[in-house]
């Protein structure tokens, strides 16, 4: 393959479900195509929530095109090995990832190979290497499937999956109708979402037994969830915010949340959105290999849903990973 080539599209296997990648990202990606550009980086955004930059490259008819770059968080590239001076303006590195789905010049990378030779993966989860060898893969921690195993900092391992697609209300289609994620999404303006949204992140999360409630902290804009313990009903005057008021049940491997006292807020990335009076039931379960917290969220809002929206994902026990400041920088 010729260096400046854009090298045709190339299937990717992720799994058997058909889901767009869009989680905080202003063009969404689609994870069923797998892209690569090799270019000059002659622009660099080092930032959360996500790194940009521009690549100027050689098409195969001659003609140069600038490709954006939207990466994941820093915080990401950082425990993956990665650092700002990897892609300093005028370097020469080959990206390969996922496209935007609605025809612009835009990758979300998976790989990336850089010009010393070294290649890498630019998400928190595991993917193959494509150009190189060495695999390069997490080491993860045996777990014990004790209650306490709960109580420690959780990898993320899988994407976030829609377990079927969302039956929506006239009013809710009208709404995303309206929805333009180039001007109306609220990360652009460093707006941090609210639940499920805040849960439905690709980034570590760590649970801490504070006695009465657990302390549930979100690595994507320093988000902290107190989960009552000992209490099953959500009081009547629980004063309504963003990530709502949780109850909780922990019972051996199995934790359950139900969450209400939420506010009107989108439900997701794609503008769909959700009413006051959503309730949001969660489950986190450590699974039969004991190194793996398998999720699963549901929706039921009776003003937006026709039935509930449900999403599966998981993160993974790995050695040495820490919780890390998340400074948003807007657009």
């Amino acid at each position: 393959m010729s260096l400046f080539k854009v090298v045709a599209s190339i299937g990717l296997i992720i799994g058997a479900a058909s889901e767009v990648f869009a989680h905080h990202s202003i063009s969404p990606f689609d994870q069923e195509k797998f892209e690569v550009i090799e270019g000059v980086v002659t622009r660099l955004r080092w930032r959360n929530p996500h790194l940009t930059a521009d690549v100027q490259v050689t098409a195969a008819d001659g003609t140069s095109e600038t490709w954006q770059i939207e990466g994941d968080a820093i915080n990401a590239l950082m425990r993956r090995g990665l650092n700002k001076e990897d892609f300093a303006v005028g370097s020469m590195i080959r990206f390969g990832g996922w496209p935007s789905t609605v025809g612009r010049r835009e990758l979300m990378p998976t790989n990336v190979l850089l010009s010393d030779g070294r290649e890498l993966i630019m998400l928190d989860i595991d993917f193959p290497l494509r150009w190189t060898d060495s695999q390069g893969a997490s080491s993860t921690v045996d777990l014990k499937g004790e209650s306490d195993e709960f109580f420690r900092v959780w990898n993320y391992d899988q994407l976030y999956r829609r377990k079927s697609p969302f039956v929506l209300t006239a009013g809710a289609r009208e709404a995303v109708s309206q929805y333009d994620p180039f001007t109306d999404s609220p990360s652009l303006r460093c707006i941090a979402p609210g639940m499920p949204n805040a849960n439905l992140n690709p980034y570590p999360i760590e649970f801490i037994n504070n006695g009465d409630h657990i302390l549930l902290r979100i690595e994507e804009w320093e988000a902290e969830r107190i989960i009552h313990l000992g209490v099953s009903v959500i009081p009547n005057d629980a004063p309504p915010s963003r990530l709502g008021y949780s109850v909780g049940r922990l019972s051996g491997n199995v934790l359950e949340i139900d969450t209400g006292g939420l506010i009107d807020q989108l439900l997701d990335d794609d503008g769909i959105p959700m009413s006051a009076n959503a309730r949001i039931s969660e489950t986190y379960t450590i699974n039969a290999d004991r190194d793996t917290l398998d999720y699963e969220v549901a929706v039921t809002d009776p003003v937006y849903l026709q039935q509930p929206a449900t999403w599966n994902a998981s993160w993974k026990a790995v050695e040495g990973t820490v919780i890390r400041p998340f400074k948003c920088d807007p657009e």
